[in-house]
């Protein structure tokens, strides 16, 4: 039976290349050595058609890529969809899968193609397993160390050297040469078991200095965990002296901290480490200058916030936690209110129309009436860079170029 079907097969491939495959090679290229690929494809299983056969003669590998074609896809057609392999067992560094294959699919694919001889031929593994990571983007990698066995119709690869606590994908592969090759579904994620701590270093992302004392710190966590991880260990060092300056453990998330109360003009190395329950795992630096403080001669420079409420006007410093009255007008309210940075100059309209300059310069104080609108002003914007005044009331803008008299 066995015999007839395979011969069956022969005779199926030498009809096909006496026909379609022949004439191509009359038109396109030399017809012997096209032949003579097409012919003796089973030479190219264990490698390739131009290594293993045709001495890179390209006629000759035109030939027999059609013939090796066929064959596949013959293969491929008997053994029909693959099941993806199932878990049998699994470590902290291995995993074991298992796929199964009936005793007809075992008995038309391996048995009368003879699939047993090609085993044993060929240099490359006719069966091997596939794996990539399942959380990330990457190829699928050959495994060159899983030990392949087959009892009771079911093929049993275990793949080692695995990372612990990460999940895989896998797949199995029919290799029928270099270039055909079977493949099934891809499996379920599979985790290994935790085990160590983590063998990878988180990946700062970003390390800045908003403020003289104050730098920001950002990172993803590590690509191997190897375990659920606890929190991260942060210390900063003097970059000049290597001392110590701040060492905390914090929670995984947000993998973000800012450290306060350092110096200004100072170099500082960082250094962040994941924590899993084994223990902590190697580091990650970044070397930063934190800004320069910023030097004030007197207090004339210090922000200061001025506040408008009811018939009053408020300058407030927030460095000293103190407010100082500007303005004080009883029965009076005032409804809009600007300032212009460049002459220090509070300007202010009130509920009845009359247009204020406030001059809040420590050397001199002084308020002065600008101008009586006869219309409701609603809101003063000043153009401090140009030197602009603006005045809008409800039915047009009044605009002073020398902040003086409209």
């Amino acid at each position: 039976m066995y015999l007839t079907v395979w011969q069956l097969l022969l005779t199926l491939l030498t009809c096909c290349f006496a026909s379609d495959i022949t004439k191509l090679c009359r038109k396109r290229c030399d017809t012997d050595l096209c032949l003579h690929g097409c012919e003796n494809w089973q030479q190219a299983l264990g490698s390739s058609c131009r290594h293993g056969l045709c001495q890179n003669s390209s006629f000759c590998e035109m030939g027999c890529r059609a013939a090796v074609g066929i064959y596949a896809n013959l293969v491929q057609d008997c053994l029909g969809t693959l099941e993806p392999v199932g878990l049998k067992s699994v470590t902290n560094s291995s995993v074991t899968v298992t796929l199964s294959l009936s005793n007809e699919t075992l008995s038309h694919c391996l048995q009368w193609l003879n699939m047993s001889s090609f085993i044993q031929v060929q240099p490359l593994p006719l069966i091997h397993i596939q794996w990539r990571f399942a959380a990330r983007p990457n190829t699928w990698q050959v495994d060159t160390t899983s030990h392949i066995t087959f009892l009771n119709q079911t093929y049993e690869i275990v793949i080692t050297n695995l990372q612990p606590y990460t999940e895989y994908l896998f797949r199995f592969v029919l290799l029928i040469s270099q270039y055909y090759k079977i493949v099934n579904e891809k499996s379920l994620p599979i985790a290994t078991l935790p085990y160590g701590a983590p063998s990878s270093s988180p990946s700062i992302t970003s390390v800045s200095s908003p403020a003289p004392n104050i730098v920001d710190i950002l990172w993803n966590a590590p690509k191997f965990t190897n375990g659920q991880l606890v929190a991260y260990s942060i210390e900063i060092f003097s970059h000049a002296s290597s001392n110590i300056v701040m060492s905390k453990n914090i929670p995984t998330e947000p993998t973000k901290f800012t450290a306060y109360n350092l110096e200004g003009n100072t170099t500082y190395r960082v250094s962040i480490k994941a924590v899993n329950l084994f223990g902590e795992g190697p580091s990650a630096f970044f070397v930063i200058t934190t800004q320069s403080q910023i030097k004030v001669s007197d207090g004339s420079n210090l922000p200061h916030l001025i506040v408008a409420a009811d018939n009053k006007i408020y300058d407030y410093d927030k460095n000293n936690y103190s407010n100082e009255m500007l303005w004080n007008k009883p029965n009076i309210s005032v409804i809009a209110l600007s300032v212009h940075y460049k002459r220090n100059c509070i300007y202010y309209v009130d509920n009845q129309g009359v247009f204020y300059r406030l001059n809040y310069s420590s050397v001199h104080r002084s308020t002065d009436i600008i101008k009586n609108f006869s219309t409701t002003i609603v809101s003063i914007d000043i153009d401090w860079l140009n030197d602009l005044v603006y005045v809008a009331s409800t039915t047009q803008v009044y605009i002073n170029g020398q902040c003086m008299l409209f």
